[in-house]
């Protein structure tokens, strides 16, 4: 999403449905994935960060870990996630026994569970180690981890030590343990290192790259094998190969019959239960072999699938980025972690069990889960208001207004084709809503009429905030398809109208920089978001506000009060204690965009954002919160 689409789809937010008694709050469960300041993941689950690896040592005892420090587990019927692990990401996980399964990742970081919690060892390095091994189906012998810049860990039962390293200094990211002291080892460059229990041999796999126009078959990710004389290893250019016991050669399989239209991308993991079983992940791809062919397996979300398991041939895990977080196939059903909200943009919550969020669709919260809505509109829904939970209103895309009485969404006669982007309402008959072509419309409990603007007046309405019906403020960057006031500006310009209850007019201020979202507590104290600053009106005068180092982006305004004020952007949320914004959190990576947020009770505010699948991020109430 570019930076002028994102702008001119934000909403205002507006004001949640009044207090709701502390008793009615769910609070932040063990499994919830927080920050330190009690901001936790409701969608996507168990977080929003990447996952890297995933394995167990049966169907109700599985491990995933990622970027986001901690162990997920699965114990057949729901998954836990553990208290944060490690200081940086966890890059793989193995495991003989249900009492016995090892984690490494970044800093040296070597974790072991006992089955009753994950404790951390000693590793001597504060190198990366980038997988963890040992012998499959063997439930004691040596356990080795292997790392950036040649590191080979060996763990005998009671230590790690330093093992003799390999005759390269490259990172090592793939091992495949074939015996008590035998290993094949990959890694940065085109070489297969075998540990024989006495030396390192070296092996420089050749190949002509027929799947990227020449590139040899490195860097290879992983290496797996059913035995001496079937090992796979897998590579960055889509690159497949097949050792029989004496050579290396290129697996040969019909790209765009196993692959589709995506082509050969990037490979990152490869695995199997044997010969006749093997499964290859990679960029948008999951492939199987079956002992005679390579087919594609079809997965019911895109994006790097980085890691494969399973614990027999009906029940297989794979995990990846952002994107496509934990999918679980049981037979030939696959199931998806948490629901397929898609990218949201508002949210409004009538309480803590009635919550709606808007985007590519409607999902919502029952105090139990999230669902997704029917809707009978196509296009994407830019924001959500309503009075009660049994009336709601919604509106986006091409004059798209929707209502729902607490059972069905149905469609709105609307007076506009245009794209609407903001909604806010003081009561059942009073409602506004504002969007592109400087359209502003009011609904009175009967029908949806255009209203008249200031002459002169041509903006892309994208915010609307009032204390009351004749209190109301619009705001929005010009409309440079019908002025062309825009054009060459670094920084688009805007104007901010105000409604009295009879007619709306134009309001000065200092600047003339675009608003794009509007929240106050009252007639005297509107904030106002524009591009990367805040900006102030206390009824007399603006002043524009200092925001903390690196926050950038603000999206949507929420407060609570004069001296509680809430902020979402890129990747972070701020807070305003009347004094001075100060960041609340850093949950999510910057790229990821937060676009709206509402409260839902006292200490429970929900935010709404993300690309594919969605992201809601709440603040639970709890002790101390």
């Amino acid at each position: 999403m570019t930076w002028t689409r994102w702008f001119c789809l934000l909403p205002a937010i507006a004001t949640c449905s009044g207090p709701v008694a502390a008793q009615q709050l769910p609070p932040c469960g063990p499994a919830r994935v927080c920050g330190p300041r009690g901001w936790c993941w409701e969608h996507p689950w168990p977080h929003g960060e990447g996952l890297l690896s995933v394995g167990g040592s049966g169907p109700s005892d599985v491990f995933v870990v990622g970027e986001g420090r901690r162990i997920i587990h699965f114990d057949g019927h729901g998954w836990t996630a553990s208290a944060p692990l490690a200081a940086g990401a966890l890059w793989s996980v193995w495991s003989r026994g249900p009492n016995d399964a090892f984690a490494v990742g970044e800093q040296g970081t070597i974790l072991h569970y006992d089955g009753r919690s994950w404790r951390p060892m000693r590793s001597g390095t504060r190198r990366t180690l980038y997988r963890v091994r040992g012998q499959d189906g063997v439930k004691d012998g040596p356990v080795w981890a292997v790392g950036e810049e040649g590191t080979v860990l060996r763990f005998d039962g009671r230590r790690w030590s330093p093992f003799k390293a390999p005759p390269i200094g490259d990172d090592l990211r793939g091992i495949w343990v074939r015996g008590p002291n035998r290993l094949l080892v990959v890694g940065a460059g085109s070489l297969v290192l075998e540990y024989d229990g006495r030396r390192w041999r070296s092996t420089e796999v050749a190949g002509p790259g027929e799947f990227q126009g020449g590139h040899g078959p490195g860097p290879f990710e992983d290496v797996w094998g059913s035995g001496p004389k079937d090992v796979y290893a897998v590579g960055d250019h889509g690159t497949l190969y097949h050792f029989d016991g004496r050579v290396w050669t290129s697996v040969e399989f019909d790209p765009q019959g196993a692959l589709g239209d995506d082509g050969a991308g990037p490979f990152h993991s490869v695995w199997g239960r044997g010969p006749r079983d093997v499964y290859v992940t990679g960029f948008n791809v999951l492939l199987h072999y079956n002992g005679k062919n390579w087919r594609r397996v079809r997965v019911p979300r895109g994006g790097h699938l980085t890691a494969v398991w399973g614990s027999g041939p009906e029940d297989l895990f794979v995990v990846g980025d952002h994107e496509v977080g934990v999918l679980h196939r049981r037979g030939q059903t696959w199931t998806t972690e948490g629901s397929a909200a898609g990218p949201l943009e508002h949210v409004w919550a009538s309480g803590p069990n009635d919550i709606f969020a808007v985007g590519d669709g409607v999902v919502h919260f029952d105090g139990r889960s999230w669902t997704v809505q029917r809707v009978p509109a196509r296009g994407a829904l830019s924001a959500v208001w309503g009075v009660t939970g049994r009336d709601v209103f919604a509106v986006g895309k091409r004059g798209v207004i929707l209502h729902y009485d607490g059972r069905s969404w149905s469609k709105m006669a609307a007076p506009t084709g245009a794209d609407l982007a903001a909604l806010w309402g003081s009561g059942p008959r009073d409602v506004f809503a504002v969007g592109a072509g400087s359209v502003l419309l009011h609904y009175d409990g009967g029908a949806w009429r255009l209203m008249a603007r200031p002459p002169g007046v041509r903006l892309d309405f994208a915010a609307v905030w009032g204390s009351g019906p004749r209190d109301v403020y619009a705001a929005g960057p010009d409309d440079c398809r019908a002025t062309g006031v825009c054009r060459g500006q670094k920084t688009a310009q805007g104007q901010l109208l105000h409604y009295d209850g009879t007619r709306w007019s134009t309001i000065a201020r200092g600047d003339k920089e675009a608003i794009h979202a509007l929240w106050g507590s009252g007639p005297g104290d509107l904030f106002a978001a524009v591009r990367n600053r805040i900006m102030h009106f206390d009824g007399k005068r603006w002043t524009s506000m200092t925001l903390p180092k690196g926050a950038s982006g603000v999206a949507a305004i929420w407060g609570r009060g004069p001296r509680d004020v809430l902020a979402v952007g890129q990747g972070t949320v701020l807070h305003y204690d009347g004094h001075n914004w100060h960041t609340e959190e850093r949950i999510v990576h910057e790229y990821e965009l937060l676009n709206g947020l509402c409260g839902a009770g006292p200490k429970d505010v929900v935010v709404v954002g993300g690309q594919q699948r969605g992201a809601i991020i709440r603040h639970c109430p709890g002790p101390g919160r």
